[in-house]
């Protein structure tokens, strides 16, 4: 860690994806697939999503179901509740995975709390920006 201005457990998470570069470290193969898989899933996901769009600005009709459909109020509150519930279930497993698996890979707990750390803060922001705007 010589020469490092970032020592705190927390930026751990953010400097690993820079192994390679930063002092020399290299980063495992499969890694490197699990990088390449995930940028060439969402890059795939917008591309399809775009086309979605434009067949759907197209056609009238189309959109106007997609409008109603997007602004009812029972599907908006379904989406809602179940984001919530799904979030709370992601918490809770990354959380007690990070704790158990942590005895074990020390950097699963910086990682675990980083995560934690990022929820509550964008958590918090979104209540402030939310209390303000209603």
């Amino acid at each position: 860690m010589d020469g490092c201005p970032c020592t705190c457990g927390d930026c751990d998470c953010w400097r690993s994806p820079f192994g390679a570069w930063y002092q020399g470290v290299q980063l495992p193969e499969y890694i490197l697939g699990v990088y390449c898989g995930f940028g060439t899933g969402i890059t795939l996901a917008a591309m399809i999503i775009f086309v979605r769009n434009l067949l759907l600005m197209g056609n009238e009709e189309k959109l106007k179901c997609s409008r109603l459909e997007n602004t009812d109020e029972r599907i908006v509150e379904i989406r809602r509740r179940a984001v919530g519930i799904a979030t709370g279930a992601t918490l809770f497993s990354c959380t007690g995975l990070g704790l158990i698996w942590g005895i074990y890979e020390q950097v699963l707990v910086k990682s675990v709390i980083c995560m934690l750390d990022i929820f509550l803060f964008s958590y918090v922001v979104a209540c402030a920006y939310y209390k303000k705007k209603i």
